[in-house]
């Protein structure tokens, strides 16, 4: 009834993917805000079951990284 569906999957590589420049950046930029945020983009979608929610909350997250500076 529930499975996975081809968007859970665009979804887990769309964010994971956004989530590994973000901490590669803030990595080098020396930004401890940022990388929290991309390291919370790698790491809630094995937290988030599927569906709209994974989509919510990845896009929340992304919108956030250029408002998180030091």
């Amino acid at each position: 009834m529930f499975g996975i569906t081809q968007w859970d999957i665009i979804g887990w590589v769309v964010f994971g993917s956004i989530g590994i420049i973000v901490c590669a950046w803030a990595k080098m930029k020396e930004l401890w805000q940022p990388w929290i945020l991309g390291f919370a983009l790698m790491v809630y979608p094995y937290f988030v079951g599927h569906g709209i929610w994974l989509w919510v909350i990845g896009i929340v997250l992304t919108l956030l990284v250029p408002f998180a500076r030091d």
